[in-house]
């Protein structure tokens, strides 16, 4: 949250431009499209200032790229957005656009993963990324993005979680690359055939 509120307007616009990129190929509904942003914010303090720039960044990324909302996923998007208000733990409901849904969470054990896609974004402002990475994951979880941590701390993530979700950790904006390592299976090997010849000769 603190490196989102702090950078500069044009280090933003392309990170939103990279999120436009995660999470609107597609409608949202590829294998690893963005559904959840987890704000790290452990004195409390940046998460504020952070959504409001990035909503607003993203909103700008969505209208360079001319991406418009079907009619039939704003309106799934409508109510998905209602029933979570209703069931879930939200504590703001924001859409300023058809493009753009934005749901805060005060409690990530309500998160479902469930999506109309088309732009729809669950959010949580986490004080302790472990704690609560480790009550969230799982199989389920395929990909994290992200942006403003340092390398060393997303590898000691990972490892904490390890086996418990998430095959993929990678800078915003590749969340739909891919390679020959997906789901935590090396590809080539998977399809490959491995061809033993025994004997001592040479």
């Amino acid at each position: 949250a603190e490196a989102v509120a702090n950078v500069e307007d044009d280090e933003l616009a392309q990170v939103a431009d990279r999120f436009f990129n995660d999470a609107y190929w597609f409608d949202q509904g590829g294998c690893s499209s963005p559904r959840l942003v987890i704000w790290y914010d452990p004195d409390d303090r940046w998460a504020g200032p952070a959504r409001e720039r990035f909503h607003a960044a993203v909103i700008q990324a969505v209208t360079a790229h001319g991406y418009e909302a079907m009619t039939g996923a704003a309106i799934a998007k409508m109510v998905q957005s209602f029933q979570a208000i209703v069931e879930q733990s939200i504590t703001s409901y924001e859409a300023p656009t058809n493009e753009a849904t934005w749901l805060a969470l005060d409690d990530l054990a309500g998160y479902r993963r469930e999506s109309a896609g088309g732009g729809i974004f669950y959010e949580y402002v986490s004080q302790d990324l472990h704690k609560d990475l480790t009550l969230l994951l799982t199989a389920r979880d395929q990909t994290a993005t992200y942006f403003g941590i340092e390398p060393d701390r997303i590898k000691n993530l990972a490892r904490s979680v390890n086996g418990r979700g998430v095959d993929r950790w990678v800078p915003v904006g590749r969340a739909l690359d891919f390679d020959r390592i997906w789901d935590g299976y090396d590809l080539l090997q998977e399809f490959g055939k491995k061809v033993a010849v025994g004997g001592s000769g040479t």
